[in-house]
């Protein structure tokens, strides 16, 4: 069976035995996230294929991510997961996606 991820990220460590994970446990997966798979109730470690297309930005129009590195992280209304001053925003790429962005100078 090949496992597959939402979006532009593909399956750690491989997509016939990637790492499982539980959505309400997102630290098991590390730097990686915890993604819905295409196999029902399946949810695994996914890798951002990002890294290795700088020109392709997820974050929304006008905005970057920090240094070309993608950093996901988890809305909040009061506090938020990302470094200095910039900010959690949805994925331009995929809906369920968040990550710190900064203003594109």
């Amino acid at each position: 069976i090949e496992y597959k991820c939402p979006g532009f990220s593909i399956p750690y460590p491989s997509s016939r035995f990637p790492q499982k994970c539980y959505l309400n446990q997102p630290w098991t997966c590390g730097a990686r996230q915890c993604m819905p798979s295409n196999v029902p109730n399946v949810n695994i470690c996914c890798e951002s294929t990002v890294f290795r297309q700088r020109e392709m930005n997820p974050c929304p129009l006008g905005w970057s991510p920090i240094n070309n590195v993608i950093t996901y992280c988890t809305p909040s209304y009061y506090s938020s997961t990302c470094p200095g001053f910039s900010s959690c925003l949805r994925s331009e790429v995929v809906q369920q996606q968040f990550l710190c962005c900064i203003p594109s100078q």
